[in-house]
């Protein structure tokens, strides 16, 4: 499993907790803000990995000679 699927994994735990109704609003709004900044992570996490997937594939790539 990579970064980005724990990251997800981990927001939706916190979403989780967060919709539970027993917790006070100040835990909730907490567990909210953490599940945005597990969510943030993994969308950065998922382009690097895009990046560096679509740049080594550039590098693969023959280069064909004008000639």
């Amino acid at each position: 499993m990579g970064k980005a699927e724990t990251y997800r994994q981990n927001a939706e735990e916190c979403l989780r907790w967060a919709n539970n109704q027993t917790l006070d609003a100040n835990d909730r709004n907490a567990l909210f803000r953490m599940a945005d900044y597990w969510h943030q992570l993994a969308e950065e996490e998922a382009a690097t990995l895009r990046r560096t997937v679509e740049r080594s594939t550039r590098l693969e790539l023959p280069t064909v000679s004008p000639h």
